[in-house]
């Protein structure tokens, strides 16, 4: 590990992202970006899941925070919803006009 770089722990079962402060020999002290001082723990070297290569999902972050605005929680569900609606409605459509089409057939079958 080194220090300055980003890794992911677990703390109380919750994953943490921060970058390495410290290192001691009774293990490793964080801290995150946004914070003033350390985190008050240390983390134990088996607690680390995962180092941060600087790799990234462009456009995920955006999406997630809409997504967590009233506005996008209501949209996401009205998305879904006409979704389920347009599926339910195009299968009733398609049964009438399967029915339509069999009793036209029908028909001209009578008239022959």
């Amino acid at each position: 590990l080194v220090e300055g770089e980003i890794y992911g722990y677990k703390y109380k079962d919750v994953i943490i992202t921060h970058r390495l402060d410290t290192i001691h020999e009774t293990g490793y002290e964080f801290r995150g970006d946004n914070n003033p001082t350390s985190d008050v723990y240390q983390v134990n070297k088996g607690s680390i899941i995962y180092h941060y290569t600087g790799a990234r999902a462009r456009g995920i972050g955006a999406f997630i925070l809409y997504a967590q605005s009233y506005f996008g929680i209501w949209s996401i569900l009205g998305i879904i919803g006409i979704t389920i609606s347009s599926e339910i409605i195009l299968n009733k459509v398609d049964k009438m006009n399967k029915k339509r089409y069999r009793t036209i057939r029908s028909m001209e079958n009578e008239e022959k």
